[in-house]
């Protein structure tokens, strides 16, 4: 059976919701969902990363940002979001140049 290719944008944008919300485990769900359906969504990486922030789960969390900065580099969300793990884990020295791509990515678009 082929999947509905708008499905997994679907739960992404469902799982943003829930997210919005404060209801982690929810979103985290829609958003695991949305990735097995299809994992080359970086949105949905960064996504899952938040809501693995959220849940503070930070080892989860590094690992989504990296995966949705592989997926889509020239995205500068995914790094501002890594950074503020780094940051919260100490790891300051590993943020600071996370922080200055993010920027540089956000004032060329």
């Amino acid at each position: 059976m082929k999947m509905n290719p708008r499905l997994p944008r679907a739960l992404n944008n469902l799982g943003s919701l829930l997210l919005e919300r404060g209801a982690f485990e929810k979103a985290a769900a829609c958003f695991r969902t949305a990735l097995s359906a299809d994992n080359s969504l970086a949105r949905v990486h960064n996504n899952l990363g938040l809501t693995s922030l959220g849940l503070n789960d930070l080892a989860e969390a590094e690992q989504c940002y990296l995966q949705a900065i592989r997926q889509n580099p020239s995205t500068p969300q995914p790094y501002g979001n890594l950074a503020e793990v780094y940051e919260h884990i100490g790891l300051h020295d590993r943020a600071r140049p996370l922080r200055a791509q993010a920027l540089r990515l956000a004032t060329h678009r």
